[in-house]
């Protein structure tokens, strides 16, 4: 759905692109929020992380990640939260050793 004006977008868009010889070889999206989902302090979200297969394992993602954290505190956010599913533990092991630890807050969902 395309999204008409600004008053149906809570969050600032944000994301950045790892270059090797003009290629690009991986990314991350997110969202910076004020005062959504019950958070009454400005929150950013990462949306999806991502490296080429012949690109991971050597530090790309880390890399971006890194990036993303500094870009964010410059604008004064100190809370980054993401989503990973429970039994991708490559995921979860990327997320951990970079501090990141279960949240709270329980993710509710419903399929209809």
């Amino acid at each position: 759905r395309e999204k008409i004006n600004a008053l149906e977008d809570a969050g600032i868009n944000t994301s950045l692109v790892a270059e090797i010889n003009g290629r690009v070889v991986g990314f991350i999206m997110g969202e910076v929020y004020h005062g959504e989902f019950g958070i009454p302090e400005p929150t950013a979200l990462i949306d999806t992380l991502g490296v080429l297969p012949d690109y991971q394992h050597q530090g790309i993602a880390s890399a971006i990640l890194e990036q993303f954290i500094t870009n964010i505190k410059a604008i004064k956010v100190d809370l980054i939260h993401t989503l990973t599913n429970w039994n991708d533990l490559s995921s979860l092991k990327f997320f951990h050793r970079r501090g990141f630890k279960p949240s709270q807050r329980i993710n509710l969902e419903l399929y209809i």
